[in-house]
């Protein structure tokens, strides 16, 4: 559980150990075990199909999760500086990872450890914000994932400047394919 309000000493900052090989390093739990929102939640308020809105929500749970990790490398380059890398770790990667900061925390001074707690503060905000019922409805809303047939990349830029989504596109590629059955009769084999 996230509690980054507790971080006021170094036996305070959580680390985690991928294996045998390697020693613990300074880590966050970023663990989310349920969405405030469920496809039957999607599904009533977008009025489309329980399908639909799962694929709704599974493309804004990926999207969501990029663009955290976007903005967690930007934050933690702007604290340590431009080496640091952020990735995760752990059976279900709920385990963020800095690497590129000093990992012996029996040597981080006042500023080291507020440097972890800034972030770490960042960190919970961040992921509080991606979990807000009102963020998640945003994203599907303004990707049209609620539509039947679209996509995780759902928007095209057309060459008079207009922007179409994925389903749209699909859909009118399914109605010309209609039109230009009509008429033509099946033929018995010869």
């Amino acid at each position: 559980m996230r509690d980054t309000n507790r971080i006021t000493s170094k036996d305070d900052v959580q680390t985690h150990s991928e294996g045998y090989a390697r020693s613990s390093t300074p880590a966050l739990d970023i663990k989310v075990y349920r969405w405030p929102v469920d496809a039957d939640d999607v599904a009533k308020r977008f009025d489309c199909s329980h399908e639909t809105a799962q694929e709704a929500l599974n493309f804004q749970f990926e999207s969501a999760q990029g663009q955290f990790f976007e903005d967690a490398q930007e934050r933690a380059r702007e604290i340590w500086g431009a080496s640091i890398k952020v990735y995760t770790e752990g059976r279900s990667g709920g385990w963020l990872i800095v690497d590129g900061i000093n990992t012996d925390l029996d040597t981080w001074d006042a500023i080291a450890l507020a440097q972890w707690r800034s972030f770490a503060r960042w960190v919970d905000a961040e992921i509080d914000g991606l979990l807000s019922e009102e963020a998640i409805y945003e994203d599907i809303e303004s990707n049209q994932w609620h539509e039947e047939g679209s996509e995780r990349f759902n928007m095209c830029n057309c060459a008079d400047g207009s922007v179409v989504t994925v389903a749209e596109l699909k859909q009118v590629a399914s109605q010309a394919q209609t039109e230009r059955l009509k008429g033509i009769t099946p033929q018995e084999p010869r």
